[in-house]
C-alpha cells in the first residue's frame, strides 16, 4: 500500500515507507509511538492511522508491505523490530494527543507486543518510549557500534528489545498516568 499525506515528503527503502512533515522541528530524540499490527491487517491499520497523522505535525515510517511486516514480526531482523508496523515521531507537545487519537481508531485491534516500549492503553496496539529520532552511532567500549541518543554521545541503553530506554529527567513520561482515563 502506498502511503501519502498531502504536504508530506515521502520515499521508501527496502523495509520502510517514510513520510516527513516539513513543519516538524529538528529533533535528535524524543517520545516516539509504535503501532503494532499483523501482516494481514497492515493495509487496514495504515488506512486508520493516516487521517490521525494528517492532523498533527510528525514524521512517520511504515512497514513497506505485509511480507516485510511478516519478516519484522518474526524476530529474524531483530527482536527489537517485532510489532513495529508503524513508528510515529510526533512534535514534542503533540505526543499525548496523537497517542490518544491512535488508541481511539485502533481500539480492539491486535498486534504483537513491542517489548522495548510501554503500552499506551491495554485495548489498543499503540506503544511509546523515549528514544533517538536519528540514526547516530559511535564505537562502544567493546569495539561494536552502538546507537547514541544525542550529539553529546549518550548511549541508547536498550538491549535488543528487553527494556525501555531510561526516561530523561522529564519524569515517568507523558502517557504513564493519563492512559488509564482514556
Amino acid at each position: 500500500m502506498a502511503v501519502s499525506i498531502t504536504g508530506r515528503h515521502g520515499w521508501s527503502d527496502g523495509t520502510w515507507a517514510y513520510l516527513n512533515d516539513p513543519r516538524m522541528p529538528a529533533m535528535e530524540h524524543g517520545w516516539k509511538l509504535h503501532v503494532s499490527a499483523r501482516p494481514g491487517d497492515l493495509d487496514t491499520v495504515i488506512r486508520l492511522v493516516l487521517p490521525v497523522l494528517s492532523r498533527h505535525v510528525c514524521h512517520a515510517k511504515f512497514a513497506r508491505d505485509a511480507e516485510t511486516l511478516r519478516r519484522l514480526n518474526s524476530g529474524v531482523v531483530s527482536a527489537g523490530a517485532v510489532g513495529k508496523a508503524i513508528t510515529v515521531y510526533p512534535a514534542a507537545g503533540a505526543v499525548v494527543e496523537v497517542a490518544r487519537e491512535l488508541v481511539a481508531v485502533l481500539r480492539d485491534r491486535e498486534g504483537p507486543r513491542v517489548v522495548s516500549d510501554r503500552r499506551v492503553d491495554p485495548r489498543a496496539p499503540v506503544y511509546y518510549r523515549y528514544g533517538p529520532f536519528t540514526g547516530d552511532y559511535r564505537t562502544g567500549r567493546s569495539g561494536r557500534l552502538e546507537s547514541v541518543i544525542d550529539r553529546a554521545g549518550r548511549p541508547d541503553l536498550r538491549r535488543s528489545g528487553r527494556r525501555p530506554l531510561p526516561v530523561p529527567a522529564l519524569g515517568r513520561g507523558p502517557l504513564r498516568e493519563r492512559h488509564r482515563t482514556w
